[in-house]
C-alpha cells in the first residue's frame, strides 16, 4: 500500500476509492489523506466478510496506469479489485437537483427536471426526466397524436395527428419552385412546411400544408405537413401494422391511425409542378402528383 500512496504523489491522482461490494464498507479516500492500516483492513474485512464470492485474500498487486491505479488481491475465487486510485475527473453539474449516473465507463450529469417533469425514466437505458415516459411506437404521444418514430430511447420522436385535417386540399404554388421544401429525409417535414408557408406562392395557396400547420390538439399547436419519408414512416407504422401492404380504411385491423384508403401529401416538393404522395391503400409513393389535386392531409409534430 505504500507503493500505491506513492503512485498516487507522484501522478498527482486526487481521489482513492475501494471497489463497492454489497454491504461493504465505502470509504473514500482524497488527497493528503492518511490511508491507515486500519482503514485497509476495514477494506480487505469487507470484501472477506461481506462478499460470498471471496473466501479468502493471499496476495495483493499494485498497478499503475497513465491516470489510475489499483490494488488487485488473488483469492480462493479468483483475482478481485480492492481499491483503486484515479484522477478524481466526474461529470459536474451545474443547476441544483443534477444528479450523476454510471454508464459504464464515466459518470454522466442527468440535468435536474424542468418544471413540467413528472417522472424520471429510463430512455434507451439513461435515466431521464419526463413528461410522462419513454414512447414507444404506436403509443399515444404528448399531444394525444399516435407515435410513429422514435428516437433517444423513446425520448423524442414524431407524433401524427388521431384524424384528419383536410379530406382533399391542393398542395398549391403551382408552377412555383418553392425554395427550401424539396427535403425527403426523416426530420425534415417541418423545415420544408415553413418554406412553403413563407414563400408567397404565385401558382395558389399552399392549403394543404396551412391545413396541417392551422391544426391544434390539447394545446399543441406545432404541426407541420411530414415530408416524403416521414410520410412513409407513418403509413407502414400506423396505417399497415399488420405488414400486409393493404389499408382497406378505418375498419382495416392493420390501421391503427384511422387513415382513409386514399392518397396523402407530404411537405416535399418533386418538382415545379408537382409535389410526393403516398397512396394509402398499398403504400406506393408518387412524386408525379400534380400540385392541384385536392389530396388528404394528416399533420404530425416532433416531441
Amino acid at each position: 500500500m505504500k507503493n500505491l500512496l506513492k503512485i498516487a504523489s507522484i501522478i498527482g491522482l486526487s481521489v482513492i476509492t475501494q471497489t463497492a461490494y454489497s454491504a461493504a464498507v465505502t470509504d473514500t479516500f482524497e488527497t493528503g489523506d492518511t490511508l491507515t492500516a486500519e482503514k485497509l483492513n476495514n477494506i480487505k474485512a469487507a470484501v472477506n466478510d461481506n462478499d460470498t464470492r471471496v473466501d479468502s485474500i493471499s496476495s495483493c498487486t499494485v498497478a499503475q496506469g497513465a491516470d489510475s491505479a489499483s490494488i488487485t488481491c488473488s483469492t480462493a475465487n479468483g483475482d478481485v479489485s480492492i481499491a483503486s486510485v484515479s484522477d478524481g475527473a466526474t461529470a459536474t453539474g451545474t443547476t441544483e437537483g443534477d444528479m450523476q449516473y454510471w454508464d459504464g465507463s464515466g459518470w454522466v450529469v442527468v440535468p435536474a427536471a424542468t418544471a413540467n417533469a413528472k417522472a424520471l425514466s429510463f430512455c434507451g437505458g439513461v435515466p431521464t426526466w419526463t413528461l410522462d415516459g419513454c414512447y414507444n411506437i404506436g403509443d399515444r404521444g404528448p399531444a394525444g397524436g399516435f407515435v410513429f418514430y422514435v428516437t433517444d430511447g423513446g425520448l423524442h420522436g414524431l407524433e401524427a395527428a388521431p384524424v384528419d385535417q383536410s379530406e382533399g386540399s391542393v398542395w398549391g404554388c403551382d408552377g412555383d419552385n418553392v425554395a427550401g421544401a424539396g427535403d425527403t429525409d426523416i426530420g425534415t417535414g417541418a423545415q420544408n412546411t415553413d418554406a412553403i408557408v413563407s414563400f408567397g406562392c404565385n401558382g395558389g395557396s399552399p392549403d394543404a400544408a396551412l391545413a396541417a400547420t392551422g391544426y391544434e390538439l390539447s394545446g399543441y399547436s406545432d404541426w407541420f405537413l411530414p415530408s416524403k419519408d416521414e410520410l412513409n414512416m407513418m403509413y407502414h407504422e400506423l396505417a399497415d401494422t399488420d405488414n400486409n401492404d393493404t389499408n382497406s380504411g378505418v375498419g382495416d385491423a392493420g390501421n391503427l391511425g384511422g387513415f382513409a384508403s386514399n392518397s396523402y401529401w407530404s411537405s416535399s416538393q418533386g418538382s415545379s409542378g408537382s409535389a410526393w404522395s403516398q397512396y394509402f391503400d398499398d403504400g406506393h409513393q408518387s412524386g408525379n402528383g400534380h400540385k392541384v389535386y385536392p389530396l388528404r392531409v394528416r399533420a404530425v409534430r416532433a416531441f
